[in-house]
């Protein structure tokens, strides 16, 4: 059986559940939920391109949320990022950061969702190769300068 390793921070968490519905749908076998704050590990080496699938809230732009959790996923992995209804200008706005980052746009996926804000995207990349080293650059910079 593949062991898929994800972490996020609270497991009860709608999140969490859409999460599992992917599974479910078979983009992973076996999901490990922890706690992790990808500006913070993004250069250590035991986390680093370690792996199989990021996911990450919309609380952030794309290129932003690229940047902290790309390096975090080994090549061949996913990124799954929550955004709104309509992410397709954040999606063109990304996709240079994301190229440079080491990824490109696999899928968008309509999520429905019971919330106050309606229908979500979950925008899908796939990790062609490694970061290069200097991503993620130091916890802030990213949103200050935006790749």
């Amino acid at each position: 059986m593949d062991f898929w390793s994800y972490k996020y921070p609270d497991p009860k968490n709608p999140w969490i559940s859409w999460i599992r519905s992917c599974a479910k749908r078979g983009l992973c076998m076996t999901i490990l939920l922890t706690w992790l704050i990808g500006q913070n590990v993004g250069q250590n080496l035991d986390y680093r391109e370690a792996y199989d699938i990021a996911a990450a809230r919309a609380v952030a732009e794309l290129k932003v949320l690229a940047e902290y959790c790309l390096p975090l996923i080994r090549v061949g992995g996913l990124f799954v990022a929550a955004k709104g209804h309509d992410p397709h200008e954040e999606i063109k706005d990304a996709k240079s950061a994301v190229q440079k980052l080491g990824a490109s746009m696999i899928e968008l996926c309509n999520v429905e969702s019971m919330g106050p804000h309606g229908q979500r995207t979950a925008v899908i990349y796939i990790k062609e190769r490694a970061t290069p080293k200097k991503y993620p650059r130091l916890p802030g910079t990213p949103s200050k300068m935006p790749l």
